[in-house]
This record gives structure tokens, sequence and C-alpha cells, in this order.
């Protein structure tokens, strides 16, 4: 057994070396390429390598612009959505309620806000409330916007709050 595995293992040994030998041998003998004339392919390839890394630039750019307005809005939503909730906890009546507020902008400039409000609260009154204090924090801010109403009188709203 050991003698076959001693075998097997010089075989191994030999055809890996003359993997490692001959190739090493045949690149030596072989001719070196020419260079290519002048005006011939290296030029073709020099404008498409500068072409391919300005576009890659573009993209870049175009990419990172992309990202910074996207960051730009959620820097924005996160304001108008704090002004809104620090509205309701000043006032007396909401300041206890579950109402919340929830901005969506688009990516456009010039697009329209929209204002989701929800929750529960136990009076129409409140919900009225809710709405104009939300509707004032947003003209405060200078926007077009709309506002999507989606909180529930619930007159058991308050005494489980309680």
């Amino acid at each position: 057994m050991e003698r076959v595995l001693g075998s097997l293992w010089k075989l191994t040994t030999f055809v890996g070396l003359s993997i490692l030998v001959i190739p090493a041998a045949v690149h030596a003998t072989t001719a070196a390429p020419s260079a290519p004339a002048p005006g011939s392919d290296g030029t073709a390839a020099g404008v498409v390598f500068a072409i391919a890394i300005l576009a890659l630039l573009v993209v870049t750019g175009i990419a990172v612009k992309l990202h910074d307005r996207k960051r730009k809005v959620e820097d924005e939503v996160a304001a108008l959505q704090g002004r809104i909730s620090d509205a309701f906890f000043a006032d007396r009546v909401l300041s206890g309620m579950s109402v919340t507020p929830t901005v969506r902008m688009p990516l456009r400039q010039n697009g329209l806000v929209t204002v989701r409000l929800t929750g529960t609260v136990p009076t129409p009154e409140a919900r009225d409330a809710a709405i104009q204090l939300a509707m004032q924090a947003m003209e405060e801010s200078q926007v077009s916007f709309q506002l999507e109403d989606r909180v529930l009188v619930d007159p058991m709203a308050s005494r489980r709050a309680a």
C-alpha cells in the first residue's frame, strides 16, 4: 500500500512540476508580438476607452445628484413632520391624543406634498383641531400640499388613553 502511495506521489509531483515548467519554456521560445502600426487599432482602442471613462463619470455624477436630492427631500420631510408633531404636542387638547402626521414629498421640486393624518380622537372637535393645526403648520412652511384625513372619531379613545 505504501509503495502504491509513494508511486502515486511521485507521479503527481512529476505532473505538477511539468505543468509549471513546460509553459515557461514554451513562452520563452515564442516570438514577441510586433507593435501595432501608428493610426491602427491602438488609436481606436484609446478613443473607446476614453468614451467609456467619460460615460462612467457622467453616470456617477447623475447618481450622486440623485442621491443628494433624495437626502435633501428626506430632510425636508422630517422637518415638516416635526413641525406638525410639535404643533400637536403644544396644543392642550391634542397633546394626549394619538394623531400621527406622515409627510410624503416627491423628488420633483414642484410636486405636491402629501400630509396624512392618522389616529383616533374622542370628539369631532378634536379631529377638526388636528386638521386645522396641520394645515396651519403646512401653510407656514409655504409649500403646496394636500391633506389626507384618516383620523377616526371614537368616544372610547379618551378612556383607553388614560
